[in-house]
C-alpha cells in the first residue's frame, strides 16, 4: 500500500512543513467472500481548498463546490488483511 505522510507548517497550516511517500506490504489473511454490486453508484467529490480531491486525480475542479462521478462497475468484498511496517526507501 502507499501512504503520504505529512505534517502540516505551524507558520503556515495552509502549507505542509513535511511530506513523504511511505509504502508498507499488505498481507491478506482472511476472505470470506465478494461480489458485484448492481445498480447505479456514485461518488460524490466535494470541493475543499485543503483537499482538492477531484482536482488532484485530474477530474478538473467542480464549479458548483461538487463532482458527481457515477461508477461503471462496484464490488463488495469482504476480507481481513495484514498491514506491515512503513518504509521510506523505494
Amino acid at each position: 500500500m502507499i501512504f503520504l505522510k505529512e505534517f502540516r507548517d505551524a507558520a503556515q497550516p495552509h502549507r505542509a512543513c513535511y511530506q513523504r511517500v511511505v509504502t508498507a506490504p499488505c498481507v491478506v489473511k482472511g476472505f470470506r467472500g465478494g461480489y458485484p454490486l448492481l445498480g447505479d453508484y456514485a461518488v460524490t467529490l466535494f470541493d475543499y481548498a485543503s483537499h482538492p480531491i477531484a482536482k488532484d486525480f485530474g477530474f478538473g475542479s467542480p464549479s458548483d463546490g461538487k463532482l458527481i462521478l457515477s461508477s461503471r462497475f462496484g464490488f463488495y468484498v469482504d476480507f481481513d488483511f495484514e498491514l506491515g511496517l512503513g518504509s521510506t526507501e523505494p
